[in-house]
Order: structure tokens, then sequence, then C-alpha cells
């Protein structure tokens, strides 16, 4: 199932459960009402998850799709046999029997599966893929025209191979480029503090709304107070629900703030903390395709050229690589030109013009990428080793703020019962 299907769905299912929370103010705040008002927050917040869920699953299965097509196009360069029947050869031999179709379009829901997936899934994308190299497109051109069918490092693979000549030894490299199992390994633990935190921001709207008139209302019968601890926690939910639109705003800005990060590359690159890792990662491309295609006497003007029309990388780094392209045109040094605009960190300014004076640049050039590379891998590693153990701390000590908060008014009643 498509990423955006699923996400339809998911919202859709989120919108009947909206539907369900008015129905149960019409109910009122009676047994019925308090029973619609929960499920309402336990469905939503299962759809939430679902959806997280739903991308995380999406992204990990064209992962490993493209891993697989990778596998293929590499075995097919280093025995130099002809893509296209490889490729052929490589969907013939997916499993296609009646009974795993029947199983997959029940879980996939029949009519999605027979209308959409059948025509549009990866095995199409890769016969389609087979169909234009038959055609005798080149590589990278083909894997451009079939967005999905493989990684943005396969497709820069591709291009610097197809240009040096060398498309089986660039192929092997691109394990060592991709960070997509990284950020599979990374997103579920980011994720898992968000899905706590809708958790306990639907219990505590539930209980704010049901539980606490009615402790209230006991304990004023009675004419005992409440615990302090539970005063406390009553207080904090009444100004959160009192300033509720404020923090909904802060939600959206966040929302808008990651979006933003996600699909602009130039906010990506300026961004705190992110924009390393994304400079990080994008610098050891850069690094390494001009190692590559200077290593096969290529000019550095037309490698760069290269690099541009790879497709691989942002706008905010095009505009980059052509300034860096006009001052090389000029004669000026390139590793000075690289750091000018942010395409290699100043330390590494002064190796480059030894590696150049030495007539080493491109080893030189492939050791810095592959230097960039595990730097970023590495910041990414240390960024969600801080985040999460201490995220999982606090929503934690929130959770049991609200079990005492909830908890000790039952103990104070329980202790003022007659022996």
């Amino acid at each position: 199932m498509s990423l955006n299907s699923r996400i339809s769905l998911f919202v859709g299912l989120i919108l009947l459960g909206l539907i369900l929370g008015g129905m149960g103010l019409f109910v009122g705040a009676g047994r019925l009402g308090i029973v619609i008002y929960f499920l309402v927050i336990v469905f939503v917040l299962v759809q939430v998850a679902s959806i997280f869920w739903a991308v995380f699953t999406f992204y990990h299965y064209r992962y490993i799709r493209q891993e697989e097509l990778l596998h293929v196009l590499k075995t097919a360069t280093e025995s130099q046999a002809p893509l296209a029947p490889a490729l052929w050869a490589y969907v013939g031999d997916r499993p296609h029997s009646t009974w795993r179709e029947f199983l997959v379009s029940m879980m996939l829901f029949p009519v999605y599966y027979w209308s959409w997936h059948r025509w549009y899934s990866y095995d199409r994308k890769v016969e389609q893929l087979a169909l234009i190299l038959e055609g005798g497109a080149p590589l990278h051109l083909a894997l451009h025209a079939v967005p999905g069918v493989a990684s943005k490092e396969i497709t820069l693979a591709s291009a610097i191979g197809q240009a040096s000549g060398q498309m089986a030894s660039c192929l092997s490299e691109v394990p060592r480029w991709q960070l997509a199992s990284l950020w599979l390994d990374v997103i579920p633990r980011l994720l898992y503090p968000v899905i706590l935190l809708f958790v306990a921001s639907g219990l505590m709207i539930f209980q704010m709304l049901f539980v606490v008139p009615r402790f209230e209302k006991i304990f004023a019968d009675l004419k005992v107070k409440l615990p302090e601890l539970t005063e406390q926690y009553i207080s904090f939910g009444r100004w959160v629900g009192r300033y509720g639109g404020v923090f909904g705003l802060i939600v959206l800005i966040l929302f808008a703030l990651f979006g933003l990060i996600l699909f602009n590359s130039k906010v990506c690159w300026h961004f705190p903390v992110v924009g390393r890792i994304y400079r990080l990662r994008l610098q050891a491309g850069i690094l390494k395709g001009l190692a590559i295609l200077m290593k096969t006497g290529k000019p550095t003007p037309q490698a760069m050229d290269l690099l541009i029309e790879s497709g691989y990388f942002p706008s905010v780094v095009c505009l980059k690589l052509e300034a860096v392209r006009k001052a090389i045109d000029q004669g000026q040094p390139l590793p000075e030109n690289l750091c000018q605009n942010g395409l290699l960190p100043q330390s590494m300014v002064p190796l480059l013009q030894a590696a150049g004076r030495a007539d080493n640049l491109p080893w030189a050039l492939g050791e810095l990428g592959e230097s960039q590379a595990k730097r970023a891998v590495r910041l990414a590693r240390r960024l969600v080793m801080a985040i999460f153990p201490i995220s999982i701390m606090a929503i934690g000590l929130a959770v049991a703020a609200i079990a005492l908060g909830m908890f000790l008014p039952l103990v104070e009643l329980i202790s003022e019962l007659p022996v």
C-alpha cells in the first residue's frame, strides 16, 4: 500500500473518530458520553500511531527493495551482463502465486489492491526501468525516469559511473554513501517519545474532562481536601486547557518547521544541528564524486557539470557548485572555492592544497569524502543517543505525575473510611 493511500485512509478514520466525538457532545457527560469520549481518544491515538507505523513500513520496504535492485545492477555490471535482461530475470524470480496475491489483497484491502497496487507496485517500476534500458537509455537517465525505483545515491553513482566508465566500482561504493539504513534505525527512536506524548496528552484530556470533576465533587461532599500533588496536577491541566489554542498553534508551527526542514533544502542547510548532518552528507557526496571523476582524467569543470546534472544534489548545493565551477573557469584554486561556498571545512583546505602540489588530489578528495560521511553518521547517532533517553525520562516523569495525581485521591478516600 502506498504512503499517500495509507495516510488518506488513516486521516479518514481520524475524521470518523472526530464525528463520534461530536456525537458524544450531544449525549452529554453521562456514562455513555464518557464511554464514547474514551473510545474516541483511544481511536484517534491508535490512528496517529498507525500513520507513523505506515510511514516507517513504507520507507523500510522501499529501502529493502532498492537494496535488492542495487545488488542486481552491481552483479550485472561486474559480470558485464546486459542490465535489462538481468532486471527481467529479477522481476520474474519474484513470487507471483495466486495464494500470495489473495493474501496481499486481503492485507491491503481488495479494492485498493486490484485498482492501484497491481499497476503501481515496485515490480511494475522495475519493469518500466527494464523497458527504458531496452530502448537504449543510459542507466542514470532511466533511473530518473522512474521515480522511487532507486535511491538518490544509486542514481548519483550510476551517473558518475557512466561518465567515468567505472560503473561497477561506483555502484559498489553506494552502501558507504547512503544514510538510509541509519535513518531507519534512528527514526523509530525519535517517533517513540512522540507517540508516548500523544498517549499521555489523551489520558490527561480524558481525566480533566470526566475524572477530575467527580473527584472534586466527592471530596467537597466529604469536606476533605484533595492531596497537594493532585491539586497541582489539576491546576496545570486547567492552565493547559486555558491556553490550548496557543499550544495548538505551537504544534502547528513545529509541524510547519519540520516540513520546511524536510522539503526545503535551503532551510535544512542552515538549520542548527540538523543542518550540520545535512551538510556533512552532501559534502561527502561531492568530494567522493569529484575524486572518482578526476581519477579518470575528467577536467574539474566537466566533473562539476556532471555532479550538477546528476540530480542527486538539491538546488542550494547546485547553486554553490555552479559558483565553484565559474571560479575554476577563471583560474581560481578548487580547495579555497569549495570552502568559500560551504562545501569543504576550513580545516581541510591545507590538506587539499598539499595534495594538489603532490599531484594526488583525487586520492585526498576521496579520503576526505569518506571522513565526512563517517562524521555525519557519528553525529546523527550521538544526537539520537542524547535525545532519546532524555525524552523518555521526561515523559516517564510526566506519566508518573499523572498516575500519582489520580491515585492519591483514592488512597486519601480509603484512609478516611472507618475501620
